[in-house]
C-alpha cells in the first residue's frame, strides 16, 4: 500500500519504498566500507557516520518499479558505486541552505557513469537474477532456491552481446502516444 509519502522523484512511497529503502541503507551503513549513500527514496544524499564510514559512493533505487507491486508485475533494485571525488559535475543549486557535509556528499555523487567502479541490478521475479559489471564484463547470476546463494550463470566480456536483442521501452513516452 501507499506510505502517503512522496519521493525525491514525486512519485508515491509504497510501504515497500520504505522498508527496502530502510533495510539498503541500514546494510550500507554499518558495512564499513560505504561513505556516502545516496538513494532515490531521499531528499540528499547522507553521509555514513564516521565510526562506520568507509570510502566508497553507493548510489541506489532500493525498489525499483513498486508502482508494480499491485499488479504483481516484476521489481528490483538498481545500484553503483564510485570512488570520492572532489568535483561537481553538476549544478545543484543554492548551496546556502546546506550544510558542509550535505555539500560534500551532493559534490561527490554528481559523477558521471564512467566514474562506476561497479553497478548492477537485482530483479526479483519467479526467479531472482543479479547482474553486476565491475567495468570489464558482465556477470549473470541467479538465486539458487534450494541453497540460497546466487549462481554465476552467465559471463560476458566488455565486448559481447547477448544471444538476442532485448528491448523495452515507456510506451506512454514513446513517439506517437500519449498518457
Amino acid at each position: 500500500g501507499v506510505q502517503g509519502a512522496v519521493n525525491i522523484q514525486g512519485e508515491d512511497q509504497k510501504k515497500l519504498d520504505v522498508v527496502s529503502n530502510e533495510v539498503f541503507s541500514n546494510c550500507l551503513r554499518s558495512s564499513g566500507r560505504t561513505g556516502i549513500i545516496a538513494s532515490e527514496e531521499e531528499d540528499v544524499p547522507v553521509a555514513v557516520e564516521e565510526s562506520y564510514s568507509g570510502n566508497y559512493i553507493v548510489v541506489f533505487d532500493p525498489l525499483d518499479g513498486s508502482s508494480n507491486i499491485d499488479a504483481a508485475v516484476s521489481t528490483g533494485s538498481i545500484f553503483g558505486i564510485y570512488s570520492p571525488n572532489d568535483e561537481c559535475l553538476a549544478d545543484h543549486g543554492d548551496d546556502s541552505t546546506l550544510d558542509n557535509i550535505e555539500q560534500k556528499c551532493i559534490v561527490n555523487v554528481c559523477q558521471p557513469g564512467t566514474n562506476l567502479l561497479a553497478a548492477g541490478y537485482c530483479m526479483y521475479s519467479s526467479s531472482v537474477i543479479f547482474v553486476l559489471t565491475l567495468g570489464n564484463g558482465r556477470f549473470f547470476l541467479n538465486l539458487d532456491p534450494m541453497y540460497g546463494e546466487f549462481v554465476l550463470t552467465q559471463e560476458m566480456s566488455k565486448y559481447q552481446s547477448l544471444e538476442r536483442s532485448i528491448h523495452s521501452m515507456k510506451e506512454t513516452t514513446s513517439s506517437g502516444m500519449t498518457s
